[in-house]
């Protein structure tokens, strides 16, 4: 999959009523966001408007997994990996 900056760009992890809290991971293990309210938005929301969120330009890997307790704790549920490619068409 191919992500434009040019675009505004948000993605959401719709989950199962049990999920608590859903963990976006990049590759690496780095903790990109973690959320324990519904929406599960990678950039963050306030009442449901979604912050844009902005990766680096390049090649990524996002895995998002379900956690049944708050904070990614609890019992993780199986993850999502989406292997994915940014690019800025303004430069």
């Amino acid at each position: 999959m191919t992500i434009d900056l040019q675009d505004a760009l948000s993605i959401r992890a719709d989950a199962a009523a049990h999920v608590s809290s859903v963990v976006f991971k990049g590759e690496g293990a780095e903790t990109l966001q973690t959320e324990n309210v519904p929406p599960f938005v990678i950039g963050g929301d306030t009442n449901g408007d979604y912050y844009r969120w902005q990766p680096a330009v390049g090649s990524h890997v996002l895995f998002v997994t379900p956690y049944s307790e708050q904070d990614g704790g609890g019992q993780a549920g199986p993850s999502i990996i989406v292997s994915y490619t940014v690019i800025d068409s303004r430069k």
